[in-house]
């Protein structure tokens, strides 16, 4: 969840892959805020997950190869409906009022009226 709602959840709301994407210093801090917003949310108590990789993950993200994109941006570019909800909005929903969200909250936003357009379809 740290690596796949990060990197999609931003690849998607910017409309481009990774590998670009990630080329931009500011990117690349936004990333890193995601990933560490997803840990914190598996780290609250009741949650029962966790991660002692975020160096890994994030680093994962970078290295990601021009070309490759996660299945929600090929979804946005195929007009299909996304997994904001179950990615984002999970993520989100889990955080409530106990851990702040900003970086998921701005992609969820930033996308969700699209997949209710897709929705409604």
């Amino acid at each position: 969840m740290i690596f796949i709602a990060s990197i999609a959840g931003l690849a998607s709301l910017a409309r481009t892959e990774p590998f670009i994407l990630f080329q931009i210093p500011e990117a690349r801090e936004v990333l890193r805020a995601a990933m560490e917003e997803v840990y914190a949310v598996g780290r609250c108590p009741g949650r029962g997950v966790g991660c002692r990789h975020r160096r890994r993950h994030h680093q994962g993200a970078l290295n990601l190869k021009p070309g490759s994109k996660p299945s929600m941006l090929l979804d946005l570019e195929q007009g299909k409906r996304l997994e904001i909800d179950t990615l984002n909005g999970t993520i989100v929903r889990l955080g409530g009022e106990k851990i702040a969200t900003p970086v998921h909250q701005t992609i969820y936003v930033g996308l969700k009226p699209e997949d209710d357009r897709r929705q409604a379809k």
